[in-house]
């Protein structure tokens, strides 16, 4: 009926009362004993819950309890420069003295890692310095990251694809890599 189909849009766009979205983060293994750990906002945690356990079950995987992959990781935070807006002595006075536990220049940008409560002092002393970041986010780092090939990495970015298009889930964070093998394959 079309009662449903404008309710639908309303809920939708946040037009109807009463509706309230909620963070959760799932947790869960996939294949060859990887660790996942998936933020959504949701406004019925029921449905998304059920929905996720199908995307791992689908995928070679298990949706697990609340601890049962989130200590593999360590929250930190990521910002990301270009390669050119600064030397490597600019940002090791700026982002070093505010708090930065380390940097790099991967291709063509850098990349400054700062412990999650440093993250703000860091962000700010670099747009202090006139250095922009083009990212800067709070992101989940495996503590040991897991290498995959065959037929394990290819269920594994198949579960980590499946879980990132689904329309509640925000970030998903997975503690593999890719062997050099199964890069060349992919």
């Amino acid at each position: 009926p079309w009662d449903n189909v404008e309710r639908a849009i309303k809920k939708g766009t946040g037009e109807l009362e009463g509706v309230s979205y909620e963070a959760v983060t799932y947790e869960g293994v996939g294949p060859a004993a990887t660790l996942f750990l998936v933020d959504v906002m949701t406004d019925n945690r029921n449905r998304t819950a059920a929905e996720v356990r199908k995307i791992f079950d689908k995928h070679g995987g298990q949706l697990g309890s609340s601890g049962s992959a989130a200590w593999a990781f360590d929250e930190k935070g990521i910002i990301k420069l270009p390669a050119g807006a600064a030397t490597e002595e600019q940002l090791f006075e700026v982002a070093v003295a505010a708090g930065a536990e380390d940097m790099e220049v991967i291709g063509d940008e850098w990349i400054i890692k700062t412990p999650r409560e440093g993250f703000e002092a860091v962000r700010s002393a670099l747009e202090e310095a006139g250095l922009s970041p083009e990212e800067a986010t709070l992101s989940q780092i495996p503590k040991t990251p897991k290498m995959v090939d065959g037929k394990d990495a290819e269920q594994n970015i198949a579960l980590f694809e499946a879980l990132d298009e689904h329309d509640d889930v925000e970030n998903v964070f997975a503690d593999f890599d890719l062997s050099e093998v199964a890069l060349q394959q992919l």
